[in-house]
């Protein structure tokens, strides 16, 4: 069967009429609703817009429950337009009547709408790469989404769907470790978070400054290293060299102080830094720190474009660059600003199926007042406190004659998914760790 051929703003693009017209013969003359689904065709895989016409009229119809498909039916949700009626006919003329060959036909059309695609992406890539402040980022990040993209269509929707329901079912009746869920290192924590950090959720971490949270984030991504999963960690706060340091000092045990000044020379401690050096250059595939000023939401979405992590670490998120952003107004004050980034943070995680934990400063209110956080604590909270999935507040709950304390709480003032409460927590910060109460005194809980 020939490839149709035609031009749009001078370029060609291919598409194949023959088989629009097979499929949606299928679909009608059948009554085929399953094959409808199954096909995994969008109205925007049809080249012929009557054809994207008739495709979403059925769509529509279907939509009511209990509906059947009925040529009459859609007709009269055509509203008068002559030519979708038209190529309707045309389409009900050249009829397969064999669900075997018509998916054949539906191939072809979706392998058809694939090329057109990469061909008005590469239009449009020539278009932004001619623009003079173009970042290679953007660049590479558009290529490899829309690459994405085409790649993961060999699925049906039906057959997508069975698969995700079956999933559900099996992790809701199974008792074991869920995949991808990255514990945080305090057993109580994770028992709030159902067993820790899941997938496609946007996790907030907020706190003053000194009370933890880059400790606590930086402890939750060596728990994922030890599982195997990928992590990116963007710091804007601390270079990459600095992270190093600490994530040593987590890892062994040795303090980091001692680490920082160098000179280190008890015997022990040398061969625990020359133990969890290898331990680390044995993972380094497993993580990639950015330590730098100047990241933006772009930049961020192109290394998870890049090196699809499985959790993905922003230190903090006041620090991130705004930039202007397709499908956003342009931000007025700095509330807005936070809340467009915590948008795109937000899709990251559930465009890319990786959990995102943002940390973020908490206002001083805090420290004049008793009771813990509130959600409106959070600093520019808007958008903190709407789009994310979990907020969690680290706090010191007691000074004395304003002497620091290592005692923390953390609340779970916000959870979609689970409970909301409050975990008593240990900060140990010669070994860069955060602990429960019970481990206050155990100097390696690996």
């Amino acid at each position: 069967m020939a490839v149709g051929i035609a031009s749009m703003d001078k370029t060609v693009l291919p598409a194949r009429i023959v088989d629009e017209r097979a499929v949606l013969a299928q679909v009608l003359l059948e009554q085929d609703a399953g094959f409808f689904y199954k096909s995994g065709l969008r109205a925007d895989s049809f080249y012929i817009p009557s054809h994207r016409t008739i495709w979403k009229a059925i769509g529509k119809h279907l939509e009511t429950p209990g509906a059947t498909i009925d040529p009459s039916m859609v007709i009269s949700m055509l509203n008068g337009d002559r030519e979708a009626v038209a190529q309707l006919a045309a389409c009900l003329d050249g009829a397969v009547r064999s669900e075997r060959i018509a998916q054949w036909h539906a191939e072809r059309v979706r392998d058809v709408a694939d090329l057109r695609v990469v061909m008005h992406l590469g239009q449009k890539l020539m278009d932004i790469a001619s623009k003079p402040d173009t970042d290679r980022e953007t660049v590479v990040a558009m290529i490899e989404k829309a690459l994405t993209g085409i790649l993961s269509g060999g699925k049906s929707v039906a057959e997508d769907m069975v698969e995700k329901i079956g999933a559900v079912v099996e992790d809701a009746i199974t008792a074991r470790p869920r995949v991808g869920v990255i514990g945080t290192g305090v057993p109580d924590l994770n028992r709030f978070l159902s067993g820790g950090f899941h997938p496609g959720r946007l996790y907030i971490l907020a706190g003053r400054p000194s009370d933890g949270k880059s400790m606590l984030a930086q402890q939750t991504a060596h728990q994922a290293i030890k599982s195997g999963l990928r992590v990116n960690y963007h710091s804007m706060e601390m270079s990459a060299y600095e992270l190093d340091q600490r994530w040593l000092a987590h890892a062994s045990g040795v303090d980091f102080s001692l680490i920082q000044k160098g000179g280190v020379s008890n015997r022990g401690d040398v061969e625990k830094l020359r133990e969890w050096e290898k331990w680390l250059k044995d993972r380094a595939g497993l993580i990639r720190v950015v330590g730098e000023g100047g990241q933006t939401c772009t930049t961020i979405q192109a290394e998870i474009h890049r090196w699809k992590p499985h959790l993905v670490v922003v230190d903090y998120v006041q620090l991130l660059v705004p930039e202007s952003a397709a499908g956003y107004a342009k931000a007025t004050t700095r509330d807005r600003e936070i809340s467009i980034m915590t948008k795109k943070l937000k899709e990251m995680a559930m465009n890319h199926n990786c959990a995102v934990l943002a940390l973020s400063q908490m206002n001083r209110n805090i420290e004049h007042r008793g009771g813990g956080p509130q959600l409106s604590d959070l600093r520019e909270s808007g958008g903190l406190e709407s789009d994310a999935d979990v907020v969690m507040m680290l706090w010191e709950p007691e000074k004395t004659d304003g002497v620091r304390t290592d005692n923390r709480n953390i609340r779970v003032a916000k959870n979609r998914n689970g409970i909301t409460g409050v975990v008593d927590l240990v900060l140990v910060g010669e070994k860069m760790r955060m602990v429960g109460p019970e481990l206050r005194e155990f100097s390696n809980p690996y």
